[in-house]
């Protein structure tokens, strides 16, 4: 049985989310930083906070919170600012502000979480950089050619914008038919939930099953093409999928349908100052 890795977090995030108005870069000119990309679809960024040494984040566009490793945590001797709770009980929140490049957030609270399982899935990490920072940023794009993320920026010219809309503070675009999509630059497929309209669609050639595993366990999916898809003027019939069962809530109303993966392309630009994204194909 094939293995697909996501990352996926565990925790129990906010519902809230505000657009930003204003990012920190407002005013200056766009920045450019090389990136770590891997096999498994997986960037890192290197990140700097509280005066110490650069440290390698995941970026994360499916994770509502950054969070850090608890032990790094704790020698920073980080500000404590309350508890988040999580499924293995509660995590610590910490104050902190992240250096990406040559741009710093604002204080902000950073989950400090164990980080065993993390590393296990993603090797030599010390945290996630989720939309809480990135958001702060104005807009970014991912460049999977050049595998390198821009800060600040507008789309390429001619490009179609898509509007976003949020879920934990995380972008989600909309399908014509309706479906609701996470852009998650940690998942290497494009992921489907079992009872949605566009995991009907799915066709597989016999029973092809794969393991997907994510940071707080493993489940089985079934693997096809799907056969109907659209986001904008963008056709993605026949983009390879796996269907399976959604790890949200079932009486969420406005869970995700699905995950959809940035690899797929070669340039995401996500603008949380003004919600939308575009996306240039491979």
């Amino acid at each position: 049985m094939t293995a697909l890795t996501f990352l996926v977090t565990t925790l129990v995030l906010v519902n809230s989310f505000v657009p930003a108005s204003e990012s920190v870069i407002a005013g200056r000119d766009p920045e450019s930083l090389p990136l770590v990309c891997d096999a498994q679809s997986t960037v890192m960024v290197p990140v700097s906070l509280a005066e110490a040494p650069l440290q390698r984040f995941v970026l994360d566009t499916g994770a509502s919170l950054s969070i850090i490793d608890r032990d790094l945590a704790e020698r920073l001797k980080l500000t404590p600012s309350g508890r988040i709770p999580s499924r293995s009980g509660s995590d610590a929140l910490v104050l902190a502000r992240l250096t990406i490049g040559s741009v710093t957030t604002p204080y902000q609270r950073i989950v400090a979480a164990d980080f065993t399982q993390v590393r296990r899935v993603l090797g030599n990490v010390s945290g996630i950089l989720g939309t809480d920072a990135l958001r702060t940023l104005g807009a970014v794009t991912i460049d999977y050619d050049r595998c390198a993320l821009r800060i600040g920026g507008t789309r390429a010219r001619g490009e179609d914008r898509v509007p976003l809309i949020w879920h934990e503070g995380r972008p989600v675009v909309v399908s014509a038919d309706h479906e609701k999509l996470l852009l998650d630059s940690g998942a290497s497929a494009l992921t489907l939930f079992e009872g949605r309209a566009a995991a009907s669609t799915v066709r597989s050639a016999g029973v092809s099953l794969v393991r997907v595993d994510r940071i707080d366990g493993s489940s089985v999916g079934r693997v096809g093409r799907v056969s109907a898809l659209t986001l904008g003027r963008l056709d993605l019939a026949g983009t390879p999928a796996v269907v399976v069962k959604s790890w949200y809530d079932p009486t969420e109303r406005e869970a995700p349908d699905g995950l959809l993966p940035l690899r797929l392309f070669s340039q995401v630009h996500i603008n949380f100052t003004e919600g939308f994204a575009t996306f240039v194909r491979k």
